[in-house]
């Protein structure tokens, strides 16, 4: 079986980082896209199924128009690790199937909730010549509610050439993400997306 897991992707001295955000779509997503439209950055966003509807529509299609990629995040976001073969099979396929639903598109990225796997999940992506997308760098944006300054200094405190930042669609995200981004420029990185 082929390792089809990534965590982080170096490209030796060329400060070449990823941006990725979990748990969508949300009601934030129409102004994180206007954000790194704003900055001509592309990124990966990991879905869930439970929160794609129609209400979402416009801003998936502004999302795929704009360049950027749709990974699967499960359908209800359970925790792999306490699932069977079986029951991740159905969760991951029948995501793929929802996101080929909304956008006409296949997807070859996988991130499991909570970042938890097992032999298992390694079987179902294997099989499905999928890849597993972890992270590098934990913004942890999504408990600092109410100190999203830390979100920054999560990142930034951690950057590396070939990083996977690991961000989600939440308000104080949204409220960071502009200077998040200046800062990282400011570091001489510049965001990219995985190869497709």
């Amino acid at each position: 079986m082929k390792n089809n897991l990534i965590r982080r992707k170096p490209h030796y001295g060329q400060k070449i980082v990823y941006l990725t955000f979990d748990d969508g779509p949300s009601s934030h997503l129409k102004a994180i896209l206007n954000i790194l439209n704003f900055y001509n950055i592309k990124a990966h966003f990991f879905f869930c199924g439970i929160y794609m509807d129609d209400s979402k529509s416009n801003d998936i299609a502004q999302l795929l128009a704009d360049g950027h990629i749709i990974g699967n995040h499960s359908y209800t976001h359970p925790h792999f690790s306490s699932l069977s073969y079986i029951e991740q099979c159905n969760e991951i396929n029948l995501q793929n199937n929802n996101i080929h639903n909304y956008t006409h598109h296949k997807t070859k990225f996988f991130r499991p909730p909570f970042g938890c796997f097992n032999d298992n999940t390694l079987r179902v992506v294997n099989n499905l010549n999928m890849e597993i997308i972890l992270w590098s760098i934990d913004s942890r944006d999504w408990e600092l509610e109410h100190e999203p300054e830390k979100i920054i200094n999560n990142v930034l405190n951690n950057l590396h050439d070939g990083a996977i930042i690991l961000l989600h669609e939440t308000e104080q995200t949204l409220s960071i993400l502009q200077p998040l981004i200046e800062s990282i420029l400011k570091k001489r990185y510049s965001f990219a997306l995985l190869n497709y």
